[in-house]
């Protein structure tokens, strides 16, 4: 049922755009439409912009996470909303922002009754990026930083200002591309460090569609005794370019441990010129 609203909603914006640019399909060479593909794929990882471009972007996400132990049933559930900007410095070097809206109900309840209900919405943390790419041919070498600002608070973010600094390493082989990254990551109010990872596949089924898989986490090097030490998670994406301009990728993601969440689903619009 979702990827049937999906690919409705989908087809009701793209038409219009599809009837306008139809000339500059066809004067993009397949070597250019993969390319797009491929960027629309890693939105936010590779730099996609060139000097003066911008990108827009528009995303839904919703999480359920659920646990039960002693007859007691803790659950949550999270709506988010998440708008992005970027904008194409340079050919190499891109910058950006995401702000997130948020809502989460939780509740811890028995067979018997409600122990604890909260719901809470508001703004979510404020992620800056700043992302470049090495002139290296043989691989795709992208540097990333990105700093998080606490505008959520503990309640729907961090307690603190969080910084990562990492790189990715891309390859295409047609008609796959692979892919891996670590990053650094600090919470500047808690002084504790992570270690981010990530690691996937995708492929091209067509000029206009690829599919993929990927696997990311964190592993947490200094937690409070009792704390989280890792949090992984499995995603299945799809991308589909509609036009040369609009874009849209929905996933799936299953928790691959107690901490991350059981499941998440969701899709972002991304449009750029």
């Amino acid at each position: 049922m979702y990827a049937v609203v999906c690919w409705f909603f989908l087809f009701l914006v793209s038409v219009p755009a599809h009837a306008q640019e139809q000339k500059e399909v066809k004067e993009l060479g397949l070597d250019q439409k993969l390319e797009r593909l491929y960027q629309l794929y890693r939105s936010g990882e590779t730099v996609s912009l060139k000097s003066y471009e911008m990108r827009f972007g528009l995303g839904i996400a919703y999480a359920l996470d659920e646990e039960t132990a002693l007859g007691i049933r803790a659950s949550s559930r999270t709506l988010g909303l998440q708008g992005s900007f970027a904008y194409g410095i340079t050919n190499w070097l891109e910058a950006g922002i995401a702000v997130p809206l948020k809502w989460n109900d939780s509740r811890i309840e028995s067979s018997e009754k409600s122990i604890v209900h909260q719901s809470i919405a508001g703004i979510g943390d404020v992620n800056v990026r700043l992302i470049a790419n090495l002139p290296i041919r043989a691989f795709e070498i992208t540097p990333i930083l990105g700093i998080s600002f606490p505008t959520g608070g503990e309640s729907l973010g961090e307690s603190g200002i969080q910084s990562s600094l990492g790189f990715n390493i891309a390859k295409t082989i047609r008609p796959a591309f692979l892919y891996m990254g670590l990053a650094w990551q600090r919470n500047w109010h808690t002084q504790r460090d992570s270690i981010g990872y990530t690691a996937g596949f995708g492929f091209y089924v067509n000029h206009a569609l690829s599919v993929g898989a990927e696997l990311s986490g964190t592993r947490f090097l200094n937690p409070p005794r009792g704390g989280i030490y890792d949090a992984a998670v499995m995603t299945l994406q799809m991308s589909y370019q509609a036009t040369p301009y609009l874009g849209l990728t929905p996933y799936v993601s299953i928790g691959l441990t107690d901490s991350a969440p059981d499941a998440v689903v969701g899709a972002n619009l991304v449009w750029r010129r």
